[in-house]
């Protein structure tokens, strides 16, 4: 039987049964999404993970106000900045999603192998003290967070 034959079989026990479209999934969540995203929204910046990474990292992501941030910048050494006991998924040199816990600081990340990540430094007093991600493009990210804390 073939595929076609198949589906024309499936059409014909379920006819209201609609497609699957990828692109059209692809397009009302974040789950094909490999890496986190910066959202800037009313006031606040969201890491938003995807749905691998909120399994993997056990966590959504994380929400600060705009005026919580302290400074944003591009680390081209990624494995150098974190510090802590990961809670989440890791592997040395290729995959940290979750959260790094350490004395009186805990930093919110998705750092993927070795490429630059976006490094958003919370002020005293915010739920963490860092926001790590690899996104695509990081100095157009950064630059971007930059002037909405600036804006705000």
């Amino acid at each position: 039987m073939t595929r076609a034959e198949n589906d024309a079989k499936w059409r014909k026990i379920n006819p209201t049964q609609k497609q699957f479209s990828l692109k059209r999934a692809a397009s009302k969540s974040n789950f094909l999404s490999v890496m986190a995203l910066f959202e800037v929204q009313d006031g606040q910046l969201r890491l938003v993970f995807s749905t691998l990474e909120v399994m993997g990292g056990l966590r959504k992501g994380a929400v600060v106000a705009l005026a919580q941030v302290e400074s944003v910048k591009v680390s081209a050494e990624p494995w150098s900045i974190l510090e802590g006991l990961r809670v989440g998924t890791g592997m040395p040199w290729v995959i940290v999603l979750g959260t790094m816990l350490r004395r009186g600081a805990n930093d919110v990340v998705a750092v993927y192998g070795r490429k630059p990540v976006v490094v958003v430094q919370l002020k005293a007093g915010a739920p963490w003290q860092r926001l790590i991600a690899t996104v695509e493009e990081p100095e157009a990210v950064a630059g971007r967070l930059q002037q909405a804390v600036e804006a705000a």
